[in-house]
């Protein structure tokens, strides 16, 4: 009895003594998918394509490749990291191209929500800090690319996605 009551204080001592910036932070939709399987605290890639067509990573000699991402920030309001945006270029086919790209960028997760039961980033942007790809007009603006993360329920899981 006396362990369990000492065990009880000492986890009490524990929490109490955190500080407030250790409290629960949002996670990142790395992927397209279920929580399970999506939703990461500084994740090395993020996926911004269902068909991982384009994605955000570290630098590396090539798409299979990759470095991670690098953050320097990861906060309860916004996280922050460097990386590359890598990008099919679909020639011939989407499917059949082996010829990508990667174009420096800052990545900016913002606007902390409950979606899904889960406490997650909702906005990202990636601006551009160098070459930036011609195919996206209208969406790019000033080399800031910003996307919303959508969540469509699915049973009593959901999906997360980045539009």
């Amino acid at each position: 009895m006396k362990s369990l009551v000492l065990g009880t204080l000492v986890s009490w001592l524990l929490i109490t003594a955190l500080p407030a910036s250790a409290a629960v932070t949002p996670l990142a939709a790395a992927s397209q998918g279920s929580p399970r399987t999506a939703l990461q605290h500084e994740p090395g890639s993020i996926g911004i394509t269902m068909d991982w067509g384009m994605f955000v990573a570290g630098a590396g000699p090539s798409h299979r490749q990759t470095g991670s991402l690098r953050w320097t920030a990861w906060t309860g309001s916004q996280a922050v990291a460097t990386g590359a945006q890598w990008t099919n270029s679909c020639t011939p086919s989407c499917a059949t191209s082996t010829s990508w790209t990667a174009y420096p960028v800052k990545v900016r997760l913002f606007r902390p929500a409950m979606l899904g039961r889960h406490l997650v980033f909702t906005g990202m942007t990636v601006t551009y800090t160098a070459a930036r790809p011609n195919y996206r007009p209208g969406t790019v603006r000033h080399g800031v690319w910003t996307l919303g993360l959508g969540y469509a329920a699915d049973g009593n899981t959901g999906n997360y996605f980045w539009k």
